[in-house]
């Protein structure tokens, strides 16, 4: 195959550094490098020169392109089963009906004219416990005992037990490790990856102590993670848990290709913290490029929330559908995949994100896992620090967000409403 650009020579980085400066007119260089939240030192330019100093991940290569998911909050299962059935015919591969404890009725007539297959039930713990003898075995379930849990007081210690059983006796069930409240709650991406794996290998310790082998544990674990609109970090976030979870994989010995593959399955899921109520039209396009990064991440499924919330707005829905479909019909972004590998910047923020997250994870490790470094209030008390410098960002207008601190609506009757963080149960 012929190489393209071979007529260019390569500057140097020193050489790229002099034209910058040049270009700056007088301006002090270090005025372009930044800090992000993630105390990653951002540069202006990469180069070769700077992967070369780096190592290099080897992340496996996706066996398909990823599942378009439409959430549905059920609170009545027949207005809950009609919207599952128009959200698969306008391009939703798979439908997630989510049950709270106001979960009511005979719960088959919400998939009665969807097929079996692309049907996921996301359950609270407590919920599955009250109505077990509902859930039919052909029924894919997702228990998601994680984000119930950070909302409590104290993670409760009696949880591991519960999931035991149920585990035990339902072979359908799948943990989910829902780990979007950390980032509702506004923790950083290196907070993000570094407390998801933390609760991961707590709940392989705690299942396996239950007297459940690790080899049945592994292919029923499910990975959700909230994307916001830091457009490469976000990218490079996804890419990086799928490094950390082979080091833990590794450290079980359990990395094998097959156990590595069927064992990382990550759901993204756009965030709701930085979609503001005021001109919520903007909030369209931040869905766009969210959906950009998880697909460019790798993530295996992607649920574009609706742009004002409303997982009831026929209108909302349908434009959430239409972005992923805009994205895989006409952009073709599922003809590709690794797109990101080889790039100067991307490598070198996979290589922070994975050598500070394992870092933090090693401190909470040290405190005796994520139950009891959640309890000490570890968990929430870093998250806080992040999200307080994040409201004073905005405040100051060092971060913007289009519509709510820098060129807002004249018409919008308020202009100080939608960033808000999700407490944790023990902030």
């Amino acid at each position: 195959m012929e190489k393209l650009f071979t007529d260019f020579s390569l500057s140097s980085k020193n050489e790229l550094l002099q034209k910058i400066e040049k270009e700056l007119k007088g301006k002090p260089f270090e005025n372009l490098i930044f800090q992000s939240h993630e105390g990653i030192t951002i540069q202006p330019a990469y180069t070769q020169e700077d992967i070369n100093q780096i190592p290099t991940y080897s992340i496996p290569k996706q066996a398909a392109p990823w599942q378009t998911i439409s959430e549905i909050i059920v609170k009545n299962n027949q207005e809950a089963s009609k919207q599952a059935e128009a959200a698969l015919q306008e391009g939703a591969d798979s439908i997630f009906f989510k049950l709270d404890q106001n979960t009511q009725g005979d719960l088959t007539s919400l998939w009665q004219n969807i097929p079996i297959e692309q049907v996921y039930l996301q359950v609270p713990l407590s919920v599955f416990q009250k109505h077990a003898d509902s859930f039919p075995k052909e029924v894919n379930i997702l228990l998601d005992f994680v984000s119930e849990n950070l909302l409590l007081k104290s993670w409760d210690a009696s949880i591991w037990t519960d999931v035991a059983t149920v585990f035990k006796s339902h072979p359908q069930i799948s943990l989910d490790i829902n780990a979007q409240n950390l980032n509702e709650a506004g923790a950083n991406a290196v907070q993000e990856l570094a407390f998801t794996l933390a609760i991961a290998v707590e709940s392989l310790h705690q299942l396996s102590e239950g007297g459940i082998k690790l080899a049945d544990i592994l292919p029923r674990l499910r990975f959700a993670f909230g994307i916001s609109s830091n457009y490469f970090m976000e990218i490079s976030k996804i890419r990086a848990f799928r490094v950390l979870w082979a080091k833990v994989m590794e450290s079980f010995g359990q990395l094998t290709q097959s156990t590595y593959s069927n064992t990382c399955f990550i759901h993204a899921r756009t965030a709701a913290w930085n979609k503001p109520t005021a001109d919520i039209y903007n909030n369209m396009i931040r869905l766009s490029t969210e959906a950009m990064s998880a697909i460019l991440g790798g993530c295996d499924a992607l649920t574009i929330n609706p742009y004002n919330q409303d997982n009831t707005d026929t209108f909302a829905n349908r434009i959430s559908l239409n972005i992923a479909n805009l994205l895989k019909e006409e952009s073709y972004f599922d003809k590709v995949s690794a797109i990101p590998e080889g790039s100067y910047y991307l490598e070198n923020l996979l290589y922070e994100l994975v050598q500070n997250s394992w870092q933090l994870f090693q401190a909470v490790e040290s405190k005796g896992g994520f139950q009891k470094a959640f309890q000490e209030g570890f968990i929430a008390e870093e998250i806080k620090k992040v999200a307080q410098k994040r409201l004073e960002n905005l405040d100051a207008e060092k971060e913007i967000v289009i519509g709510l601190n820098k060129f807002q609506n004249p018409k919008e009757e308020s202009q100080q409403s939608g960033i808000e963080f999700l407490t944790l149960g023990n902030q």
